[in-house]
Order: C-alpha cells, then sequence, then structure tokens
C-alpha cells in the first residue's frame, strides 16, 4: 500500500518547505511565532485594558503545545480489538489441527461404507507344465487359483522348454469361478 501511495502521490523534493507552506497557506491561525524565549500566540478575545501589544496577539512568556488542551484519543476499543484478533489468529490453527482428524475419519468411513463391494471372480488353470500370464502379468505355475477383478482378461498358459503357447479370452462374472482346462502336448 506504501508503494502505491508513493506512486499516486510522490513525496515533494523538501517536505519541511512543503509543510510550512501549507501551514501558511491553509492554516495561518494554527501557528506560533517565537522570538527568544516569548512566542506570538493568536487570541480571538481583545488585549488586556492597558497593555495593548499589537492587533490580536499577546504575548506569552511560556509556551505549551499548540494542542493541549486536546484530550489524547481513547483507543480502548481498538486494542481490545486487536487483542481479540492476535488471539483468534492464535488459536484457529490449533482448533482446526484438532478438529481435522475427526472430520477426515468421518469422512473415510462414510466413503468406505458408500463405496459398493469390489466384484471379482476366479480363474482355475489346470495344464501340465505350464506358466501362467494374466493380461500380461506372470502369475504363476500351473496348476492356480487366480483371483481377477470381472470383465474381461486375456489368459496365456504355455511352455518354455516346449515352446508351446496357448492364449485364450476369459469373461471373468462376478463370484463365478471360471475353469480352464490347457492341452499343451499338441
Amino acid at each position: 500500500m506504501a508503494a502505491a501511495l508513493l506512486h499516486a502521490c510522490p513525496p515533494p523534493s523538501d517536505p519541511d518547505r512543503a509543510l510550512a507552506e501549507w501551514l501558511r497557506r491553509y492554516a495561518r491561525d494554527a501557528l506560533v511565532q517565537t522570538r527568544g524565549a516569548a512566542s506570538v500566540v493568536p487570541r480571538s478575545d481583545p488585549p488586556p485594558a492597558g497593555k495593548p501589544v499589537g492587533n490580536d496577539v499577546r504575548r506569552v512568556e511560556t509556551a505549551g503545545p499548540l494542542f493541549a488542551a486536546v484530550p489524547a484519543p481513547r483507543r480502548r476499543a481498538l486494542k481490545i480489538a486487536a487483542a481479540g484478533g492476535a488471539l483468534l489468529f492464535l488459536l484457529l490453527p490449533v482448533v482446526l489441527l484438532f478438529a481435522a482428524p475427526r472430520r477426515a475419519h468421518r469422512f473415510l468411513q462414510s466413503a468406505i461404507s458408500a463405496a459398493p463391494a469390489p466384484t471379482h471372480g476366479d480363474i482355475r488353470i489346470t495344464a501340465w507344465p505350464g506358466e501362467v500370464y494374466v493380461d500380461g502379468e506372470f502369475r504363476g505355475l500351473t496348476p492356480l487359483l487366480v483371483e481377477v477383478p470381472s470383465g474381461n482378461h486375456s489368459v496365456r498358459v504355455g511352455s518354455v522348454k516346449l515352446g508351446r503357447w496357448r492364449a485364450i479370452d476369459v469373461a471373468v462374472k462376478d463370484a463365478v469361478e471360471h475353469r480352464l482346462d490347457v492341452d499343451l502336448s499338441r
């Protein structure tokens, strides 16, 4: 914000001179002129009888602050608001830290209970001797029972020693065991 203000209203080259000019132009009545130890203070009532000093000016031996009669503003409400904001700023992360695990636990439980049970089926493969690949992934040697999700799967059974391989596409249904008997002798 300070950079934007400086950009919008650049400071004058001589701030003291600019302030003095502004005071002379707009607040001439508030100026206090000093001469040695005494100062001249403007006043609105006439000077005391018998001692005319000037038009509407009298001499004052001890000059006090310019706005001494104006009490300082009360900032109690501002201090209370600042203290409350600081307290909220410090306590909010702590509250969120302790509330987050409970909320996450409830969310996970509702997500788990709402999710449908995973569907899967089995493929029982028998061949002698044979290696089994399901969807391109080695699953083991025959005889073998493989649990796979429901859907279409590519099963490849074979033997490296015999150099024979059989590829079979299987449509697996939920909770159904499919049997594959593969003859690698021919």
